[in-house]
């Protein structure tokens, strides 16, 4: 029984050296992918809150909505820029006066793009030309489309939290909740119902769902004192992931949070010296619900992958200053697109660069046998056990 046993346990420890020796073997080391950056426009506004919302469509054609100058007129104009591969770039045209604050895609790919006009636009291109239709006297709001392609927004005007819904009667608002100094940056996003999930400070950080024809609004509790938010999205499972600045000693923190049916799950991305109000980055999940973030480090432009084991942390720009709020789209292939600003040298710091970032190829994946390792480790250990069980009880035997 003794050889048999030290036999047993011979075996069973070459078994586990080797798999430990095949996953240190296998464990992949992340190269820094490559990124093509160029700049779109030289007349980005460099005042407001300069938002740029990318957008990739079904064919992987990118698209750029951002507030530009009219250094004439002196006027903020709202423009649209859009991949000509004839060109090898983005091709930018004017709009109209005002400024933009979101866009999104409409089930036949065309671009739908919000922004301050005279009150809130919904501005729809029609293969000839731009429609207008105002929603409401909101200031900024955010887009999405549900299941039957009907256009739903959520806005405010600095006060209160709305809601709006359009279909063939036209459209319909609603409060949400009223506050006192609610930021101008909110998330919508549907579900698979088409259930409506907005995310906003008031000044808590709040995410409001609509159920029943009424609308339950929680404080979102995480375990931080939160310095500054990004957007939210939802995976495949309908929960919501976001992510926030925790700004402690002078070191900023982005974290990834993420709802898992029963509480807030968070972790640490990257932390950094520098710190910038306002939105702290762009948050997309890919076909894996793996979560993918572009953000501005001090000046620099920065992007995080989930690789499945471990965040990979790419520098994309460093030429010139970068501003935030940056915006990131993933196209079919996990392929990262990023929209930004930067600083025009000798320019004054009104007008700025539009810019468009993309990577050469997607963040790796990590190896199958390194997403198996606590499974791995798991089974080792129950292995190591039984061989301790089974020596130990041999051995009582032989004293009796």
């Amino acid at each position: 029984m003794r050889k048999t046993a030290s036999a047993t346990a011979t075996i069973t420890l070459v078994a586990i050296l080797t798999l430990l020796l095949a996953f240190f073997s296998a464990a992949p080391t992340y190269a820094a992918a490559s990124w093509s950056v160029q700049a779109v426009d030289a007349n980005a506004l460099g005042i407001g809150n300069g938002y740029c919302p990318i957008v990739v469509d079904s064919n992987n054609i990118p698209s750029i909505a951002y507030t530009g100058y009219d250094k004439q007129g002196d006027l903020a104009l709202v423009k649209y820029a859009r991949w000509n591969s004839s060109l090898g770039g983005l091709s930018t045209q004017r709009i109209t006066t005002g400024f933009v604050t979101d866009m999104a895609l409409d089930s036949s790919n065309n671009p739908v793009i919000l922004c301050g006009s005279g009150g809130l636009q919904y501005v729809t291109w029609n293969r000839t030309g731009w429609a207008f239709q105002k929603v409401d006297d909101g200031n900024y709001g955010v887009l999405a489309f549900d299941s039957n392609g009907n256009p739903h927004v959520a806005y405010t005007d600095s006060i209160t939290v709305k809601y709006a819904s359009r279909s063939d009667s036209g459209w319909t608002t609603e409060t949400v909740d009223n506050g006192t100094a609610i930021p101008y940056f909110m998330s919508l996003a549907l579900d698979s119902n088409d259930k409506p999930y907005i995310l906003y400070s008031n000044p808590d950080l709040k995410l409001a769902t609509l159920e029943n024809s009424v609308w339950n609004i929680e404080t979102v509790s995480l375990p931080d004192t939160i310095r500054g938010v990004g957007n939210m999205v939802l995976d495949s499972t309908g929960h919501p992931h976001l992510i926030y600045n925790r700004f402690v000693d002078y070191v900023s923190t982005i974290m990834y949070a993420n709802w898992n049916g029963f509480s807030w799950k968070t972790e640490t991305v990257i932390s950094f010296q520098l710190f910038s109000s306002g939105p702290i980055g762009s948050l997309a999940l890919d076909s894996l619900d793996y979560p993918h973030i572009s953000y501005v480090d001090g000046v620099t432009l920065m992007y995080a992958g989930w690789t499945g084991a471990e965040w990979n942390i790419q520098t994309v720009y460093t030429d010139l200053p970068a501003h935030g709020p940056s915006y990131l789209a993933l196209d079919s292939n996990r392929v990262p697109h990023i929209s930004f600003r930067a600083s025009i040298p000798g320019g004054g710091g009104r007008s700025m660069y539009m810019m468009y970032a993309v990577a050469t190829e997607p963040v790796p994946l990590a190896s199958p046998l390194l997403l198996a390792l606590p499974l791995l480790l798991a089974l080792a250990a129950i292995t190591i056990g039984a061989v301790v069980a089974i020596v130990y009880a041999g051995r009582r035997k032989r004293k009796h």
